[in-house]
């Protein structure tokens, strides 16, 4: 069962310090969260990975509570892209053109030696999800389109269609005709 928590600290968190983020010149934004039973930091606020974090709390919620307090995030989120638009946009084609470098090498990395790779794949993959995310919020989607779609012909070579490769409640939030990478598995 996923966590709402989890994912609606650092929404809450990211959320916060998103109006100095889009001012700042940083890709990758330190947030001073950490979660008191997972003890792991959570990861460096981008555009990218607080649209992760607010999928997934979509995904978790299932109280009345869990649902007013995504009304409320997305209120503030729906208000700072408003209020930052050509900031917003700016952040998210540099981490997208960060991300697709990223991505590009370990399908790289993978081609090379897919006994050693394969394994990350479900840690990885979350790459190719931000970078999905990323694209919704691009107003020139086309612009790397092609070397994207060239990375996924990369994949499909390798992809075997199974089971969803996360925290099974997490599939609520990436439906399979959309993200049909995260249903799979490579070999």
């Amino acid at each position: 069962m996923l966590e709402f928590n989890y994912y609606e600290r650092y929404l809450r968190g990211a959320l916060n310090e998103a109006k100095y983020y889009l001012m700042s010149k940083d890709l990758f934004w330190p947030l001073d969260l950490t979660h008191p039973l997972k003890k792991a930091p959570y990861p460096k606020l981008t555009i990218g990975n607080l649209l992760y974090f607010r999928y997934g709390t979509i995904a978790a919620a299932i109280t009345s509570y869990h649902k007013q307090s995504i009304n409320q995030a997305d209120n503030i989120y729906k208000d700072i892209k408003e209020e930052w638009p050509v900031a917003w946009e700016e952040k998210a084609e540099m981490e997208y053109r960060s991300r697709l470098r990223q991505w590009a090498y370990y399908l790289k990395e993978l081609n090379n030696n897919m006994e050693a790779y394969a394994p990350y794949f479900p840690v990885e993959v979350r790459v190719r999800v931000l970078l999905q995310l990323l694209n919704n919020e691009l107003k020139n989607k086309n612009k790397d389109q092609d070397t994207l779609n060239a990375l996924d012909d990369q994949l499909k070579n390798l992809f075997n269609k199974s089971d969803f490769v996360w925290e099974q409640g997490l599939s609520r939030a990436f439906p399979k005709k959309e993200f049909w990478y995260l249903y799979g598995y490579l070999g």
